[in-house]
């Protein structure tokens, strides 16, 4: 009859145990049922993904930092090669850098319709 009214699961009932042994026993569950909240859009996502599904920007600060990385990178080897014009070039230096990684990925995208992706790899 107790088991109609009383919703306890075996782990509850070993927490329960351990708890009164003095062991402490953490609640992972709880952390990776949580959504993470965008950064930027503040929308949320799934506690395992690594970028937004609204915006497409990363959900912590280590993954945004890596991010920031790369795009700086790239953005050097594109103002270093001559696949972009001087004004284009002009255009990388003085972006803000929220729409950096956006701004980038359009000359990227450009580059690899015209067929020019592959010297742009090699620059690196």
């Amino acid at each position: 009859m107790t088991g109609v009214y009383v919703h306890f699961s075996d782990k509850d009932a070993d927490r329960a145990i351990l708890g009164a042994q003095g062991v402490k026993v953490e609640k992972k569950l709880e952390s990776i049922r949580k959504a993470r909240i965008c950064l930027y859009c503040k929308s949320p996502n799934p506690a395992i993904g690594k970028y937004c599904q609204q915006c497409g920007r990363p959900l912590d600060h280590d993954e945004a930092k890596l991010l920031d990385e790369r795009v700086d990178k790239v953005t050097s080897a594109l103002k270093k090669s001559n696949l972009i014009t001087d004004e284009e070039k002009e255009i990388i230096e003085n972006i803000s850098t929220d729409n950096k990684d956006e701004i980038v990925a359009i000359f990227l995208r450009s580059l690899k319709n015209m067929g020019k992706f592959e010297d742009l790899r090699n620059n690196f």
